[in-house]
């Protein structure tokens, strides 16, 4: 079940997935020549390869899960 309370699940949105995406807003908006851009992730936002002694990292996990998605969906992949 789901222990962690909203403030921990929301610490974990605005730092692994809000966090990243306004950051790499903000430095597209600067029109710098940028030949890539990196974001790191984890296993345990994906849904395939969750591994249940992660059982724990719920926010963790929900807030990699977030990140993926959202770069899936703006890339179109």
């Amino acid at each position: 079940m789901f222990s962690s309370t909203f403030d921990d699940f929301a610490d974990h949105l605005h730092t692994n997935t809000i966090g990243p995406i306004l950051v790499a807003q903000k430095l597209l908006a600067t029109r710098i020549p940028i030949g890539s851009m990196v974001f790191m992730s984890s296993d345990s936002g994906s849904a395939m390869n969750f591994r249940a002694f992660e059982d724990g990292f719920a926010a963790y996990a929900a807030s990699k899960a977030a990140l993926n998605q959202a770069l899936r969906v703006s890339h179109g992949v």
